[in-house]
């Protein structure tokens, strides 16, 4: 039996990496509930972002062929944190190859000092919420997911308010209005998003900047998914100034005409069960439907 090596990244085969590894990623996914396949040159430009943390990345060998992979998130400084890839397996490989995977990642934490993992877990893909419970994740916060079928909304904003798209030199700003919206529980973080317009899925519909008077006081991000057969759009973010409340059911609005305006029937809203922000999306008609979770594990 040939042994299997857990590589880490390497810049001279970036290419060749991201080929690989989006190919494992798409034939593991494929029967996983309202997933959708990586795009190949999307993954060798997040490779080839100039913030892109090599170190993260954890390969399988077996020989010369790449039989899985998994990755860490960038790392969370003020938390002192990083997320937890699932390690994702070629067909027919070991399972147990998942656990060389995870023990490289966990073990890469306990070097650098991460004290915090998290993961993010849904009830359609048990699978991987019994892995990291395995490993021992816990469930911290569990999330309800809600939806609405998506209706044309006429309105006029409020004065002074204006929305428009978003520019790279706002993501700053965003982050600093997501740090002092007082219903918001996880600050945005630009960097994120940055990777996310540098994406061939990115849709500058998708982001709305909100303005009062010349002054950016919020925005509303969500995911509305290119294959036309896919006909859910998803919350991604939602932060607004405190004393600009008024505006927020506008931007719900402007979601759903976005979303309808590019073939979508339904849009999906995650919520923490105490979220100040649950009463008005169940005014505005969002129902329960189904919940995730957020698992964690203390170094």
């Amino acid at each position: 039996m040939v042994p299997i090596e857990i590589k880490g990244f390497d810049p001279n085969q970036l290419e060749e990496l991201a080929k690989e590894q989006t190919a494992i990623y798409n034939a593991a996914i494929a029967k996983i509930p309202d997933t959708s396949p990586a795009k190949v040159e999307d993954t060798i430009a997040r490779f080839k972002r100039e913030t892109f943390d090599q170190s993260r990345m954890f390969y399988a060998y077996e020989g010369d062929r790449m039989i899985a992979y998994a990755g860490l998130t960038g790392r969370n400084e003020e938390q002192n944190l990083r997320g937890v890839g699932y390690p994702w397996l070629r067909e027919n490989t070991d399972v147990s190859v998942r656990d060389l995977l995870y023990e490289a990642m966990e073990n890469k934490c306990h070097d650098e000092g991460t004290k915090l993992l998290r993961v993010y877990g849904s009830p359609n893909f048990p699978e991987q919420l019994e892995y990291f419970k395995s490993k021992g994740f816990e469930v911290i916060h569990e999330f309800l997911v809600h939806e609405k079928v998506l209706e044309k909304n006429d309105y006029e904003l409020p004065a002074g308010y204006i929305f428009r798209p978003l520019k790279r030199d706002d993501l700053p700003i965003l982050e600093e209005v997501s740090r002092n919206d007082p219903k918001m529980k996880s600050p945005f973080v630009a960097s994120d998003w940055e990777q996310l317009m540098d994406s061939n899925n990115y849709n500058p519909d998708s982001i709305v900047v909100v303005e009062k008077n010349g002054t950016v006081v919020g925005f509303y991000a969500f995911f509305i998914p290119s294959d036309p057969e896919r006909k859910r759009a998803y919350f991604a973010g939602v932060a607004v100034l405190g004393d600009n409340q008024e505006i927020e059911p506008f931007l719900f609005k402007e979601l759903e005409n976005r979303a309808l305006e590019q073939g979508k029937e339904k849009v999906d809203i995650t919520f923490y069960p105490d979220s100040p922000r649950l009463p008005l999306a169940k005014e505005l008609g969002f129902t329960q439907y189904s919940h995730s979770y957020q698992l964690d594990k203390t170094l």
